[in-house]
């Protein structure tokens, strides 16, 4: 005989409670956004109250939680629980499922190099390389970013090398601003327990996104910003070096930057 499904408020409670075994703080609870807008503007625009994850759980147990199809639950991840090392924090979100990249992708891809370094360098997502096995940049702008980092003496072992997604988006496509939402955490943790003194952010879509700002990448560049209290300077993907050979002389000033900017700091 078939097992009877769970309804849709067991559903809900099985998923808040994964959820929390992944760091979630809270969810945020509304009504449903207007379809149209991009996930950043629906989530500001839609009414909406924050409550602990624990006591999701119980309302959802006691079939309390919403008023019909006019509600839905959304997922907030402002308080992403703390981790004591990247190895514990690594192994408690390999698994995850938050968005439809973690059926799509191969293999995960968290990061690599010194869990106390200085310099943090930080890209958009994945590649089919990165995909394949499992550790960011490792494709031909890797092997790219690790000739950047012999010409300022330095090595992959020196830094931290992330991305914003963990997974691979499908064909390469540019990150959704959904999945960059659920995903963030955990390179916020990431940031938090490696304490880099300096921020490298390489691409269009690393910038804008975490400067929170439209400015093309070519303005941002020659500038030092705020990120959370972290120095942070933009310079182009290698991956657009190997596209666009004129942008090697602005990459290699930016670095000299970089490097100059490092050395007065250590």
């Amino acid at each position: 005989m078939r097992k009877k499904p769970a309804n849709l408020q067991e559903l809900f409670r099985r998923a808040l409670s994964s959820q929390i075994d992944l760091g979630m703080g809270e969810v945020v609870l509304g009504g449903r956004p207007a379809l149209g807008p991009r996930l950043p503007e629906a989530l500001a625009t839609a009414k909406k109250k924050v409550i602990p994850a624990g006591e999701a759980i119980e309302e959802f147990s006691r079939n309390r939680i919403g008023d019909g199809d006019d509600q839905q639950m959304m997922i907030s991840l402002s308080q992403e629980a703390s981790y004591g090392s990247l190895e514990e924090h690594c192994q408690a979100i390999c698994e995850c499922q938050r968005c439809a990249l973690g059926r799509t992708r191969t293999k995960f891809v968290y990061g690599v190099g010194n869990p106390h370094a200085d310099l943090m360098f930080i890209g958009e997502a994945p590649g089919a390389e990165e995909d394949r096995l499992g550790e960011p940049f490792v494709g031909r702008a890797g092997k790219l970013l690790d000739r950047i980092l012999e010409a300022i003496q330095m090595s992959r072992d020196q830094v931290y090398i992330g991305n914003i997604l963990k997974c691979r988006p499908p064909g390469n496509r540019d990150p959704q601003p959904d999945e960059m939402a659920l995903c963030l955490p955990y390179l916020q943790e990431q940031i938090r327990l490696i304490e880099p003194k300096l921020l490298c952010l390489l691409g269009r879509v690393a910038a804008q996104v975490l400067l929170k700002t439209t400015t093309p990448l070519g303005k941002l560049r020659g500038r030092w910003f705020d990120f959370q209290g972290v120095p942070a300077m933009v310079t182009y993907h290698p991956a657009a070096l190997l596209r666009f050979q004129a942008y090697k002389k602005d990459c290699w000033a930016d670095m000299q930057m970089l490097k100059a900017r490092h050395d007065e700091l250590t």
